[in-house]
């Protein structure tokens, strides 16, 4: 397959995917489980956004996780007291990426 038929196939899939919760539920209720599901990602996403971005944390040299521990911080203050995931991510990413190349540049 060439570039162009693999990018056609992957946006094809995607938009049937997000095209097909729509289509089936058209006609009728959404499930119970299926509610209270869709209120559970957000935060399930968030919290796999955190695991995945401590797995590699180094804790031997306190400037290692000083990014890591500040970015978590704020995603957790910041979700506690908004509750926006969205704007959570957005700003611990924006400390987290901040303190990276700070602390690069002056260590």
């Amino acid at each position: 397959m060439n570039n162009l038929q693999i990018l056609a196939t992957v946006g094809i899939l995607t938009f049937a995917l997000r095209a097909l919760p729509f289509l089936l539920f058209s006609k009728r209720a959404m499930p119970l489980w299926l509610i209270k599901l869709s209120k559970r990602i957000p935060v399930m996403i968030l919290g796999l956004l955190v695991i995945y971005s401590l797995k590699d944390t180094r804790l031997g040299s306190p400037t290692y996780a000083l990014p890591e521990i500040a970015a978590l911080s704020v995603l957790a203050l910041v979700q506690w007291k908004g509750k926006n995931p969205l704007v959570s991510i957005l700003l611990s990413t924006g400390v987290y990426v901040l303190l990276l190349q700070v602390l690069s540049t002056s260590f």
